[in-house]
């Protein structure tokens, strides 16, 4: 009889063990926030974006483009089966990739965003960085991140310099009616019958339809200290 029971104990114990062994086996360790194979498949679906542009010279312009890329088997990454498969994610919309970002060279580019998760999950979202890498971040931390900037660089320059030259205007505008008036405007419409009067600035209708939608906010009414050397510092818009 004791025997008996000394079996049955024997048995529930190993039973007991092979169900936790199971569990354990189920869920796979995490580092950082992804499973090994989630790590392996995002990381390459970064590596499979960077090969596009090093053969192409440019950034894939939409899902078509990347997928045959994908598929061709041209690139040299070990997860290109669950790269493929993942792409119908990106196609629901599940996960976006960013088409046509800036193709960086030879310059340092893994502070922006490449990818990201659509929607997040008990606050978090899983991103791919522009050189691969993935992070596992809170929503707040996701909105403070810098999304990768899309078109070529003669684009990308054009619209810099374009915006320079529209802000530098605005302010000098805004300091050229303060010195001929003791203030700055007092509203968007001073300003806009003040620029309309003066040919310098007759081509900043862009930069005042911001205003107008409230997309920049100026400081209206307010006296600038007398000397352009007290003035650097004083913002007048932003």
């Amino acid at each position: 009889m004791q025997s008996t029971n000394a079996l049955g104990i024997v048995i529930r114990s190993l039973f007991l063990i092979l169900v936790m062994c199971l569990i354990s086996c189920d869920s796979e360790p995490r580092f950082q926030g992804f499973t090994l194979k989630e790590r392996s498949m995002f990381s390459g679906l970064g590596l499979c974006y960077l090969e596009y542009q090093h053969e192409h010279g440019r950034s894939p312009a939409n899902l078509d483009e990347f997928k045959a890329g994908v598929q061709s088997g041209n690139y040299r990454v070990s997860s290109r089966e669950a790269v493929v498969k993942f792409l119908d994610r990106i196609e629901s919309g599940e996960f976006v990739l960013i088409w046509n970002a800036l193709y960086f060279k030879d310059v340092s580019h893994g502070d922006f965003v490449l990818g990201y998760d659509s929607s997040p999950t008990k606050d978090k979202r899983r991103v791919l960085m522009a050189d691969a890498g993935i992070k596992l971040v809170s929503e707040s931390e996701f909105l403070k991140m810098s999304k990768i900037a899309t078109g070529s660089f003669e684009e990308h320059n054009y619209l810099v310099g374009e915006r320079h030259r529209l802000y530098t205007g605005l302010a000098l505008a805004i300091s050229f009616f303060e010195f001929a008036n003791g203030n700055t405007p007092q509203n968007i419409e001073q300003l806009k019958i003040y620029v309309a009067a003066d040919d310098r600035f007759n081509d900043l209708d862009p930069i005042l339809k911001f205003i107008d939608d409230g997309k920049i906010q100026v400081r209206w009414g307010i006296r600038l200290p007398k000397g352009i050397e007290n003035r650097a510092d004083r913002v007048v818009a932003h």
